[in-house]
């Protein structure tokens, strides 16, 4: 995940590389710089990384990350070294190299996950959804006999909890027009609980059914989803930088889009007595009716996630991630024209706004507790 560029694991041709240009940089000395005592204990805290960047680099990607102990032993004996802070921000600087400015960070190379190395991951999310939804009744009829047309559309919304799990690959890291990204694949499911979306009567019904104490319930029971993602690096580092917060780096932002498939119930009550349908005469029995209909439409999103350590397990990560889910039109028919039909149609689309709880499983394979 590119945001996790300032986290991730570095070849040692590269980091071999960084330190021969500090060392250009650096006068020759036969020892280091004396350091101030802040100084020296932030370079002794092995939880704590470096990121530098160039002078004459303009991208946040062009930011490396070093250990405590290399960037000590870059530091020569005529460097001026000050710490200082800025927007929550530890910055070293030394002067005699040119270095702009270090930006500690939690989490050293060897401790995260590789990021331009494939990851496969599992999670689970939890949260909540909002579902529109528009109904349209066509026409109604009763005792073998169509009803004069004068119908109408409602519109209703109502929240709903929603869970599920998940299941994706991330392909090393690649540059583009974006800056550094990862692309991936992702396939998931969610159920929905709560919230059923309920109409009284029948809108614009006849026989004054309209205000009737019949009911139209539209319910959303599931949904499976198969996406991209494209995780974005140099997001989360432009941002930290804009705010003075290197906090923000350890973000891994990303944007995914694809295809839904969600299962609803529809059910038409006709629950009889004065001002039901069924009550109408010729009347006929109370009675309820349902059709599950399956219809596919585009999802797109957007999350944010963050390292997080669950168990032990390494690479684990938590995030929030929104989605909106465009449904088109679906034709529904209720009841029967013998007894009291209701046919139409309608759409919905769906806001879900999810926590998200991410663990790549090829880490968790080779991890060892003992280690």
């Amino acid at each position: 995940m590119s945001s996790r560029i300032a986290f991730g694991r570095r070849t040692a041709a590269r980091t071999v590389g960084l330190l021969a240009f500090l060392s250009l940089l650096t006068p020759p000395s036969v020892g280091a710089a004396p350091l101030p005592p802040d100084v020296r204990g932030l370079l002794a805290d092995s939880k704590l990384c470096w990121s530098v960047r160039r002078p004459e680099s303009e991208s946040a990607s062009e930011y490396e990350v070093i250990t405590g102990e290399q960037l000590r032993a870059a530091i020569g004996a005529n460097s001026k070294v000050t710490v200082g802070s800025r927007g929550g921000s530890t910055i070293i600087r030394i002067e005699s190299s040119g270095l702009e400015a270090v930006w500690y960070h939690w989490g050293c190379p060897d401790r995260a996950p590789p990021a331009r190395e494939p990851t496969t991951y599992i999670g689970g999310s939890v949260g909540g959804a909002n579902v529109d939804t528009n109904v349209v009744v066509d026409r109604t009829g009763s005792a073998n006999l169509f009803d004069p047309e004068a119908l109408n559309s409602t519109d209703i919304s109502r929240s709903q909890f929603t869970g599920g799990f998940y299941a994706g690959v991330l392909g090393p890291q690649i540059s583009s027009f974006l800056g550094p990204v990862r692309i991936g694949a992702e396939v998931g499911v969610n159920f929905f609980s709560g919230g059923d979306a309920t109409i009284p009567g029948i809108p614009g019904g006849p026989f004054g059914t309209a205000a009737g104490n019949d009911a139209i319930q539209a319910r959303t029971n599931w949904m499976v989803t198969a996406t991209g993602v494209v995780h974005i690096g140099d997001a989360s580092k432009v941002l930290a930088r804009l705010l003075y917060s290197s906090a923000l780096e350890q973000f891994d932002m990303y944007i995914k889009g694809g295809v839904a498939i969600v299962d609803t119930t529809v059910t038409f009550d006709c629950r009889g007595g004065v001002g039901s349908f069924c009550g109408v005469v010729p009347t006929t029995p109370a009675f309820s009716d349902s059709q599950h209909v399956v219809t596919a439409g585009p999802i797109v999103g957007v999350g944010v996630q963050m390292p997080f350590q669950l168990f032990g397990l390494p690479g684990t990560r938590i995030g929030v991630e929104y989605d909106h889910v465009f449904l088109p039109d679906r034709d529904v028919t209720l009841g029967t024209l013998e007894t009291r039909l209701v046919e139409g149609h309608f759409s919905q689309d769906i806001d879900i706004v999810t926590g998200r709880v991410t663990v790549p499983i090829d880490r968790v394979f080779q991890f060892n507790p003992g280690r």
